[in-house]
């Protein structure tokens, strides 16, 4: 018989008491060769140490156990709190409002709605004392869809049909310009997929797939190229000299595909060209 089969056997025939003593015994143990273990640990550390002084090497940096969050972080972190605000004792519900007015006095407010009380409870000894201002961050996030009928006027003594015009950002016809938007704004500021900017417009109601998500996202409109280019050339008028270099690649089996930056103390534009032209 082995020593795991012995060792079960006699865990069946000892008693519940027994059992207690050995579990004990076991503990403590762990426990003496934990602190062990940690003396050992420190004893490698500080010969390592003294072994890399004496070949001239660096000594290992130490890292401080510290949270790296930012203080605004740690701030809202505190505000950020699940306890129910009954329960809090009454020190600190002065402390968390007074961080909580002082967080939402720079809020907008775009829309005032007044509650009026249940006077029908009340009796004559009861005073109008004004109101008292609750402040709540809301958002509205849903499906808009809207169906333009567009008036057409023909006539046939000129023999052509004249139609009313989308509004303005609805001119490209399937998605409207607050669609577009939160696409840009997802992935951009937000770092979130296609995938899942997707998913959540599907969860509403937007038909859309990743492709047209993807076109959306990669689209640049003559606007923003134009003022691109005016940014890029008023930058290289405030300065007397201009950093310029290119690197080639291979793109969409293209070999000529080049990246060129161009900056100076002003500013930095990247872009991609087929063809090192370094002309400003």
């Amino acid at each position: 018989m082995d020593i795991k089969n012995l060792t079960k056997s006699f865990l069946n025939l000892a008693s519940p008491q027994k059992l207690r003593e050995w579990i004990d015994s076991l503990l403590n143990k762990v426990e003496e060769l934990s602190h062990l273990n940690k003396q050992q640990c420190e004893k490698i550390e500080r010969l390592e140490s003294q072994n890399r002084r004496l070949q001239g090497l660096p000594a290992k940096p130490k890292f401080d156990s510290t949270d790296v969050t930012s203080d605004l972080d740690k701030e809202d972190d505190e505000n950020d709190s699940d306890e129910d605000p009954k329960d809090r004792t009454g020190k600190k519900r002065k402390k968390a409002a007074k961080k909580n007015r002082r967080k939402k006095k720079d809020l907008k407010i775009d829309e005032v709605k007044k509650i009026s009380a249940d006077t029908d409870k009340l009796d004559d000894t009861f005073d109008y004392k004004g109101t008292r201002r609750v402040v709540v961050q809301d958002i509205h996030f849903k499906r808009n869809n809207i169906a333009f009928e567009l008036e057409k006027y023909y006539s046939k003594e000129h023999g052509k049909t004249v139609e009313a015009n989308l509004p303005t950002g609805y001119e490209g016809g399937y998605f409207g310009p607050n669609v577009i938007t939160f696409i840009k704004c997802s992935y951009y500021e937000g770092d979130v997929t296609i995938k899942k900017i997707k998913k959540i417009l599907l969860s509403i109601g937007i038909k859309i797939s990743q492709r047209q998500i993807n076109r959306i996202i990669n689209e640049r409109p003559d606007d923003i190229v134009s003022e691109m280019s005016d940014a890029r050339i008023a930058a290289i008028g405030k300065c007397n000299f201009q950093q310029i270099d290119d690197t080639s690649t291979k793109l969409l089996g293209l070999n000529s595909i080049f990246t060129i930056v161009t900056c100076n103390s002003y500013y930095t534009n990247l872009y991609t060209a087929q063809n090192a032209d370094l002309k400003l």
